[in-house]
């Protein structure tokens, strides 16, 4: 065989080689499909123990599913609340109250019935605490929980409207609160406070 006719063969090659990978890449099914998701609505716990008292925080969910792998993760943001208690029983207690969400929000979704499974790791923090009206907190002070609390929440998710989600956490005991450590981690540290997020299609 001449060097010329090698040449034209290995070139007639190369060219079907390079149209066989195109096609093979462009007809490779897409490694996931993300579906964004993104809510409004609000949080309210009831906070169990002795203190026994509900708050709610207006709250925004932004982030997406990814209906190849079945998960779903994104972002939560609360606004403060107002927590209103009476300690003891004869002092009325008010506290500014924040949670602070320390990572995303991560879960699995069932595609068949949109069951969604979440998890949440949040601080709360206190920017006030007033017993008879009378401020009790140094504003300078970061008054928080001593560690991160997760919480597992669980709901359907509708498409044309949104999701409501549930569950339980414990809340750790406080610190940086100024003399007030021990009686606010008195009356809010503990298991069995349980939350839900109603949150609607933005």
């Amino acid at each position: 065989m001449s060097i010329r006719r090698v040449r034209t063969v290995l070139a007639t090659g190369a060219v079907v080689v390079a149209v066989l990978v195109s096609l093979a890449v462009t007809t490779q099914p897409a490694s996931s499909a993300e579906l964004p998701i993104n809510l409004e609505g609000e949080v309210d716990s009831h906070l169990a123990g002795l203190i026994n008292s509900d708050i709610t925080f207006p709250a925004t969910f932004n982030g997406g599913a990814d209906v190849t792998a079945g998960t779903i993760s994104g972002t939560f943001d609360a606004e403060p609340g107002t927590l209103t208690f009476t300690a003891l029983g004869i002092l009325p207690v008010t506290s500014d109250t924040e949670l602070n969400f320390t990572g995303p929000v991560t879960g699995t979704v069932d595609l068949a019935t949109l069951e969604v499974d979440v998890t949440a790791t949040f601080t709360i923090e206190l920017t006030s605490f007033n017993i008879l009206g009378i401020p009790f907190l140094d504003p300078a002070l970061t008054c928080e929980t001593v560690s991160p609390i997760t919480a597992e929440l669980s709901g359907n998710y509708d498409p044309a409207t949104g999701i409501v989600m549930s569950g339980t956490y414990a809340i750790p005991a406080f610190q940086n609160c100024g003399g007030f450590n021990d009686f606010i981690t008195l009356f809010t540290s503990g298991p069995g406070h349980t939350i839900e997020a109603t949150l609607l299609n933005a």
